[in-house]
């Protein structure tokens, strides 16, 4: 039995090392000389609105932005108010369509390319009717 303890002892003050020693922060090189800073453009941005029908907003509409060049998709859903937003990670030119279950579908295009200045950020709101 005290055989069993001591080891019991020594393996949780081993892990107590291992974990401290793995916490700890590892050391880093000095940066070289980096030379002359470079702007770069900021890559994405924001795309953001409503969807409505008429004047009421609709919650739980699905909002996918798809780039017309890569096929990548992006997606959200509308909150209690009608509102989305999504931040779209590169740029490009997106095909933004909205779907709801017993709604028609509609699409808009927002052109994601921000200036060297700033983000973009895109608004784009929705009226859907519903389909016949």
């Amino acid at each position: 039995m005290p055989r069993r303890c001591l080891l019991l002892c020594l393996l949780g003050g081993l892990l107590t090392i291992t974990a401290a020693h793995a916490q700890s922060a590892p050391a880093t090189a000095p940066a070289a000389n980096p030379g002359p800073a470079v702007a770069t453009t900021p890559a994405g941005g924001l795309v953001h609105g409503t969807v409505k029908a008429g004047n009421i907003p609709l919650p739980g509409v699905s909002i996918v932005a798809t780039n017309t060049l890569t096929g990548q998709r992006y997606a959200t859903i509308t909150d209690i108010n009608g509102n989305y937003s999504m931040t779209i990670p590169s740029n490009g030119r997106y095909v933004l369509k909205t779907e709801l279950a017993a709604f028609a579908p509609e699409t808009k295009v927002a052109l994601i390319k921000p200036t060297a200045a700033a983000p973009v950020n895109r608004h784009a709101d929705f009226t859907l009717t519903l389909a016949s």
